[in-house]
C-alpha cells in the first residue's frame, strides 16, 4: 500500500533533520549564557497578579511624590546637585490672601505711644514690646535693627529672631558688641522691625509684614566720675559779671537818690521858719500847700502847728444848718453808710442844703464816737 511507504520516508527524514540541528553551532558567543534563551514556563494566573501588583506600586508612588513636591527629581541627579552646587531646595506653601487687604505692621506696647520720646543711657538695659497687626502670613524668622542717621551706622539688635503673638525683646546697650567699631553717639535712633527673609527696602505684599521703621528714641552717654577738687566749671568766675555790676550799680544809685531827696526835704523844712514863714504869709502864700505846718518853728522854738489845728477851707458850715441835719448825718452813719452816700442821700432829702465832703466828713467825726 502507498500509506505504508510514506511513514518510513518522513522517519528518515524527521531523523536527518534532528541529527543536522543537534551538530549546529548555538548563536552568539561560546560564554553566553545558554539559560538566558530558555524560559521557565510560569502560571498565567500568578504572572497577572504580580503584573498587576506593580503597576498599583508604581502608579502610587508616583502619585504619592507628585502629591508631595509636585516633581520628581531621580535620587542620583539629587546627590550631582547637592555635591555640585551645595545647595538646599526648601518647599513652600503658596496661601491664596485677598490683594485688597493692607501690609502686617507692628503697634509698641513698651514703650507705649503715648509715653512721648523716652531716652536712654548708653549702658542700661532697653526694653522693647510690641504686637503685630493685619498679618495673614506669618514670617519665619524677622531681625530687629537700630538705626542711627548722626553716624549713618546700623546696630543689630537681634537676627532670626522667632514670631510670637506678641513680640518682646531686651537689649543690653552695655554689652553690645558692634558698639566696639562704631560706639554709640549721642542722638536720636530708630527701632527697624523687619522680616528675616525680606530687606528693609522691600515693598510688603498684602498680609505680609512690612518694614516697621516708625519708633524713636534717644540715648545718651554719662559723664565720668570727676573729683571735687579737680572738677572746673568753664562757665564760672569768682569776679562779678557783667548782669550783677549793673544790678549792683542800680542798687548804689537808688540809695544815693533816697539819702538826698531826705536830705534835700530836711534842709527846706529848717529854710521855713520864723522869719520866711512870715514873709511867705504877707506875699500871699499858703504854707499848707507848700510844705506841712507842724514843721515849721519860729526862731523862739514855739511849739508846732498840728495838723488838726488848722480847719480846712471849704469845711465851712452851711447856711441855714441845724440839729436836725446832724441828726440824719449821724444817724446814716451809723446805719453803716459812707461818706458819699450819706452826701447822696443829704442833697435828696434836703435839696436845699448844699454840703461838701469835708464838711460831712468833719461832722461824723464830731458826732460819732
Amino acid at each position: 500500500m502507498k500509506g505504508s511507504g510514506l511513514f518510513p520516508v518522513l522517519s528518515i527524514l524527521l531523523f536527518v533533520f534532528a541529527s543536522i540541528s543537534s551538530a549546529w553551532p548555538w548563536p552568539g558567543s561560546p560564554n553566553h549564557n545558554i539559560d538566558a534563551l530558555i524560559l521557565q514556563r510560569q502560571d498565567s494566573t500568578s504572572t497577572d497578579t504580580d503584573s498587576a501588583a506593580a503597576t498599583t506600586t508604581e502608579s502610587a508612588a508616583a502619585t504619592t511624590s507628585a502629591s508631595t513636591s509636585g516633581t520628581i527629581t531621580s535620587a542620583a541627579e539629587s546627590a550631582a546637585s547637592e555635591s555640585k552646587n551645595a545647595t538646599k531646595t526648601t518647599s513652600s506653601k503658596s496661601t491664596s490672601i485677598d490683594a485688597r487687604l493692607p501690609p502686617g505692621g507692628i503697634e509698641m506696647i513698651t514703650p507705649a505711644a503715648t509715653d512721648g520720646v523716652q531716652y536712654y543711657k548708653v549702658g542700661d538695659y532697653i526694653t522693647f514690646k510690641w504686637n503685630y497687626t493685619s498679618l495673614s502670613v506669618t514670617p519665619t524668622a524677622i531681625d530687629v535693627l537700630a538705626s542711627c542717621s548722626l553716624n549713618d551706622a546700623t546696630y543689630t539688635i537681634t537676627g532670626n529672631m522667632s514670631v510670637e503673638a506678641t513680640g518682646a525683646l531686651t537689649w543690653d546697650t552695655g554689652n553690645f558688641a558692634g558698639a566696639n567699631t562704631q560706639p554709640f553717639p549721642v542722638a536720636s535712633y530708630t527701632l527697624v522691625v523687619y522680616d528675616a527673609a525680606s530687606e528693609v527696602t522691600d515693598v510688603a505684599s498684602a498680609g505680609y509684614l512690612a518694614a516697621y521703621d516708625q519708633y524713636i528714641f534717644g540715648m545718651y552717654t554719662g559723664q565720668p566720675y570727676t573729683p571735687l577738687n579737680e572738677f572746673k566749671c568753664a562757665t564760672c568766675s569768682g569776679a562779678l559779671s557783667i548782669h550783677e555790676k549793673q544790678a549792683f550799680g542800680v542798687l548804689l544809685m537808688t540809695a544815693a537818690i533816697t539819702v538826698m531827696s531826705f536830705t534835700w526835704s530836711k534842709s527846706l523844712v529848717a529854710t521855713f521858719s520864723g522869719k520866711q514863714a512870715s514873709s511867705l504869709e504877707s506875699r500871699g502864700c499858703n504854707l499848707n500847700q507848700i510844705i506841712p505846718s507842724f514843721f515849721l518853728r519860729n526862731n523862739s522854738n514855739a511849739s508846732p502847728t498840728m495838723p488838726s489845728q488848722i480847719k480846712p477851707a471849704s469845711a465851712q458850715q452851711p447856711k441855714n444848718w441845724s440839729g436836725e441835719h446832724d441828726a440824719f448825718i449821724r444817724r446814716q452813719a451809723r446805719n453803716g453808710e459812707d461818706v458819699t452816700s450819706i452826701i447822696i442821700l443829704f442833697e435828696t432829702e434836703y435839696p436845699k442844703v448844699k454840703v461838701s465832703k469835708e464838711w460831712v466828713t468833719a461832722r461824723i467825726r464830731t458826732l460819732v464816737r
